[in-house]
């Protein structure tokens, strides 16, 4: 009979090694450390860094002018510009400053006067200087009424007298200019008057005046308003 193969011996198996233990740190901790790490290393950088200087931006100048499409400024009302026109009417002639005679002043008193007061040194009665002094008044008085049919005055003066402030083309111009005038208590007046190229021109006058003081205190009036007036003489 045949025999049969005998089996083949298996050999003992060989024994699995077990993994090796790993050792150190799991590498989670070192990703938070480097986190850490960086964060600070991040602080210190910016503590330490040094800081910026301001730059001092110059200032702007104030008399750069202004650009195109910004106003200039606050609207202010417009004045009007005095013009003066010298067409008269054959009525009137421009006066000149020296026709207007001031008033008389006081007589300065006389030798006579003077000698008729006692020296001061001696006694004096009170009622004999009373009387000289009366007496003195009185003389002085009289001298001075028989000087002034000499004297030439105003308030006899049969001139009169207009200031004429400006002439205008526009009336509304001239209806302020004269509103104006009549806030200082003055009589002004409007009045046109044709040049020789039929153009209107109006012009704002004050008085008439016939008295030298109230023509002196209204030409000083306007003086002290920036108008140097026009003095103008009617022709009877």
């Amino acid at each position: 009979m045949a025999r049969r193969p005998a089996p083949k011996k298996r050999g003992a198996a060989p024994r699995r090694r077990a993994p090796a233990k790993r050792g150190g740190v799991p590498g989670w901790l070192w990703g938070v450390a480097g986190l850490v790490a960086g964060f600070f290393l991040a602080q210190y950088v910016q503590e330490s860094a040094p800081t910026p200087m301001a730059t001092v931006l110059p200032k702007p100048s104030s008399s750069s002018p202004p650009a195109e499409g910004e106003p200039d400024g606050p609207d202010e009302p417009r004045m009007p510009t005095f013009e003066f026109y010298t067409l008269l009417p054959e009525s009137e002639v421009v006066a000149p400053r020296s026709e207007v005679v001031a008033p008389p002043q006081p007589p300065a008193p006389s030798e006579e006067t003077a000698a008729a007061e006692p020296p001061s040194d001696e006694a004096v009665d009170p009622i004999a200087e009373q009387i000289a002094r009366t007496t003195a008044a009185d003389e002085a008085a009289e001298q001075a009424t028989a000087e002034a049919p000499s004297q030439p005055a105003s308030a006899t003066n049969a001139s009169r007298y207009m200031l004429q402030a400006a002439s205008f083309r526009e009336s509304g111009d001239a209806e302020q200019l004269a509103g104006r005038l009549r806030n200082f208590g003055l009589q002004a007046q409007i009045s046109e008057v044709q040049s020789g190229d039929n153009e209107t021109w109006h012009r704002v006058q004050v008085g008439p005046y016939d008295d030298t003081r109230e023509l002196n205190r209204a030409q000083d009036l306007m003086l002290t308003q920036g108008i140097e007036p026009l003095m103008i003489r009617l022709q009877n």
